[in-house]
């Protein structure tokens, strides 16, 4: 379970799922020019085979863990 806020509003994920290897290892790589997790989330949809599940929002599914793993990186 994960806490953390974003646009000052607390979001939480009960889902302890992270990304892959390859995708974790591709985020990392991205973050060096990319600074959107959204950005980075449609890339590792359109080139890594990621899953291609969405909200209603029409954000990417992934957003949450992409988004834990640039958080994590520093």
């Amino acid at each position: 379970m994960f806490l953390f806020r974003f646009s000052g509003i607390s979001c939480l994920t009960i889902s302890s799922d992270t990304l892959p290897g390859e995708l974790k290892k591709a985020v990392l790589e991205y973050l060096k020019s990319i600074d959107s997790t959204r950005v980075i989330c449609e890339i590792l949809i359109k080139k890594h085979n990621a899953p291609v599940n969405r909200y209603n929002t029409n954000k990417p599914k992934i957003y949450p863990q992409a988004f834990l793993e640039e958080k994590w990186k520093y």
